[in-house]
């Protein structure tokens, strides 16, 4: 799988030993009839005991939306594909683009009837790795589709993955046309020499765009005058199992916008608009499910999570597990809680095409409905939670710390949500098996 989608690399085992026994030994100082670890009393006092439990209850759900601008997204994603539990997702984005200083002359200087546009061509570079879908060619072309925008896009503004973003285009496209994604050709144009995708934009747009002198006289003018453009794919018709989603790094100096144009007296002229970092840049997301989609039937009834539950980055889907058994398991108590494991497997469907996902997250649902990391993530780092894809096929996550708090507090168990590792960044799914195959493993000692 990619690298871009593969979440955070794996660290020393080391570093997880370290971890680990320093949440034991902070728990120490309990009583030890309520205390996690049981790995600290002496030897003779040990008496591990193990338990499995796998009668979770689990079901597919609607992410909560993400932030898609530029602070918290330094990519920008093209594409869509299609996929029969999933239905089809796209992705799309908005960007500004500044005044072209410096160029061959002042381009305030050049009075409009003086020159004739050529071509007006735009550069978008590709972000290495960032490919994420089917690989044959003919089923990997997209529809690419380029307007130019009427309302602003703000730098200092946070937008989200909800964004009506046809509001923001006008309805005539500068360029229509099919591409076919491949972040491993290399292209040069100028002094740049990088994988990237040109495309070539409506003559007039060019000719409008240098034609008001006084709006190329300053940054705040120009950006009034000439908002941005939004690039969007039409997935109408893409086949089962086809497209794919590509990034693209929007920061680098390829990325431009070039008005190539002949002068009456000084021969052939460019301009180039650029963009970077001081400029926005904005994602955007769509969803197009229909009644046969596996997952849009679990959101409907939410028995049929028991087989399968769907994780999908972009704020499409995400899953929820409850544990109605914990409350069976305090009938033990008082115990001491040496490890928890959550163990989640992946169903081996289509990943010669897409990829599993290398990591996943998991939340907590708090009794006051706010959605937050778990304490054994909190405490130490994602690294010791884990919820990474291992070579079984499995996720495991290490929630020991929140498995005592079920046992020893007042507040039950409203349950966990699984979703996409940094799923704001990610357009990558996944189908796992669900609550009848989820298990816990629970390591304990008995102190009484």
């Amino acid at each position: 799988m990619p690298q871009l989608f593969s979440g955070i690399s794996l660290r020393k085992t080391l570093l997880f030993s370290a971890n680990f026994f320093l949440i034991v030994f902070l728990f120490s100082a309990c009583d030890k009839k309520t205390s996690l670890g049981g790995d600290i009393l002496d030897d003779e006092s040990k008496n591990f005991r193990t338990i499995e439990y796998n009668s979770f209850f689990s079901h597919s759900l609607i992410e909560s939306r993400v932030r898609t601008d530029e602070d918290s997204c330094n990519i920008n994603f093209l594409g869509s594909y299609n996929d029969p539990d999933f239905g089809i997702i796209s992705s799309g984005f908005m960007v500004q683009y500044s005044l072209p200083f410096p160029n061959n002359l002042p381009i305030s200087r050049l009075h409009p009837d003086s020159f004739v546009v050529d071509s007006v061509a735009v550069q978008l570079p590709y972000r290495a790795g960032s490919y994420y879908g089917n690989n044959e060619a003919s089923l990997k072309y997209q529809r690419l589709q380029v307007f130019e925008l009427k309302n602003n896009i703000n730098k200092s503004d946070s937008y989200y993955s909800d964004l009506d973003f046809t509001s923001y285009a006008n309805t005539a496209s500068l360029a229509d046309q099919f591409f076919l994604p491949d972040v491993t050709v290399i292209k040069s144009s100028d002094l740049d020499t990088v994988p990237m995708l040109r495309l070539k934009l409506d003559k007039v747009f060019g000719s409008r765009l240098l034609a008001d002198t006084n709006s190329l006289k300053n940054s705040s003018s120009f950006l009034n005058y000439f908002k941005g453009l939004q690039f969007r794919v039409n997935h109408i018709n893409q086949p089962t199992l086809g497209g794919g989603i590509v990034g693209f790094d929007l920061n680098l100096r390829a990325s431009k916008l070039t008005v190539y144009a002949k002068h009456q007296r000084l021969g052939a002229l460019k301009f180039s608009f650029t963009t970077n970092s001081d400029f926005a840049k904005v994602n955007f997301y769509g969803y197009t499910r229909s009644a046969q989609n596996s997952v849009t039937q679990q959101f409907s009834d939410t028995t049929r999570g028991q087989n399968f539950i769907y994780l999908q980055g972009f704020g499409s889907t995400k899953a929820k597990l409850t544990l109605p058994f914990i409350n069976s398991f305090k009938d033990s108590l008082p115990v001491l809680i040496n490890k928890a494991e959550l163990i989640i497997e992946l169903q081996d469907e289509n990943l010669s095409i897409f990829p599993p996902l290398s990591k996943l997250a998991l939340r907590v649902h708090k009794a006051d409905g706010t959605i937050v990391k778990l304490t054994d993530e909190e405490a130490a780092g994602a690294f010791n939670i884990n919820g990474i894809l291992n070579s079984t096929n499995q996720y495991k996550f290490n929630i020991t710390q929140y498995i005592y708090s079920l046992l020893y507090s007042a507040e039950s168990d409203k349950g966990l949500f699984l979703s996409v590792y940094d799923g704001g960044l990610n357009p990558g799914k996944i189908k796992l098996k669900g609550g009848n195959n989820i298990r816990l493993k629970i390591t304990y000692t008995k102190t009484n």
